[in-house]
């Protein structure tokens, strides 16, 4: 099922069907996140009405007047969080074709670490529910480059227009264009247009908490460019 987001947030409702769903921003502002070549304000008007009604030819345009890195290479995550030290068996299948995952806390037991980090590359971050022993593999807070794009990630950060302290001025200074946070068990992809930066939270994979579905999230890095973004729904929570 897919359906096409054409506004600057997206929040889990909790109501539709169990599915996979397609992601397709069609408002730049949202993933298509670039930093190269400056574009004049009238080619860059010119390529947001090819946006809307070819995005074929704009995509052909903005490669060609951005052309990505030679050394680049697109790839794909798989975005997790709150386990809870439940690793639903179909997470396996989700993320078969993933370049990475990165988890964003609360794993809850080392096992999840272990099993995800044989699956594939993993990246992830402690949270409020994890111990000693996962607290002295994991950091509280990632920062690193993935491509073209600045990522900080952390398990309670907050999201635009209700960050943690502080959280907003590490985002500026770090000049992150993704922010990945977990904890509130709430699926959400928010464009910040004050910092430049697309805010993910996951939601909950897990069987502890609130959530009424169990989510998950993948996308692909592509240069400065983040697309195909998927929300992945792995059904109602206690039932795996």
């Amino acid at each position: 099922m897919a359906f096409q987001l054409n506004y600057q947030t997206y929040f889990q409702k909790n109501f539709y069907p169990s599915s996979t769903k397609l992601l397709t921003l069609t408002n730049p502002k949202n993933i298509s996140l670039k930093r190269g070549a400056k574009i004049g304000g009238l080619l860059t008007h010119f390529q947001n009405i090819l946006h809307e009604f070819c995005p074929e030819i704009r995509n052909f345009l903005s490669r060609f007047l951005n052309p990505p890195s030679l050394n680049h290479l697109m790839l794909k995550i798989g975005l997790i969080s709150d386990t809870h030290g439940f690793l639903d068996p179909s997470i396996y299948q989700h993320f078969n074709t993933v370049d990475e995952i990165w988890h964003a806390g609360d794993l809850g037991q080392t096992r999840i670490i272990n099993d995800l980090k044989t699956f594939k590359p993993l990246r992830a971050v402690w949270g409020n529910i994890d111990g000693p022993e996962i607290r002295h593999i994991l950091p509280e807070t990632e920062r690193f480059r993935i491509e073209g794009i600045n990522v900080l990630m952390t398990h309670i950060g907050g999201y635009p227009g209700k960050y943690r302290p502080g959280i907003k001025q590490q985002l500026i200074d770090y000049q992150a264009q993704l922010f990945i946070t977990g904890h509130s068990h709430i699926l959400k992809i928010q464009f910040d247009p004050s910092i430049k930066c697309l805010h993910m939270n996951p939601g909950a994979a897990g069987n502890q908490g609130w959530q009424k579905v169990r989510t998950l999230i993948r996308f692909t890095i592509d240069g400065s460019d983040m697309r195909d973004c998927e929300v992945i729904e792995l059904g109602k929570k206690g039932i795996a």
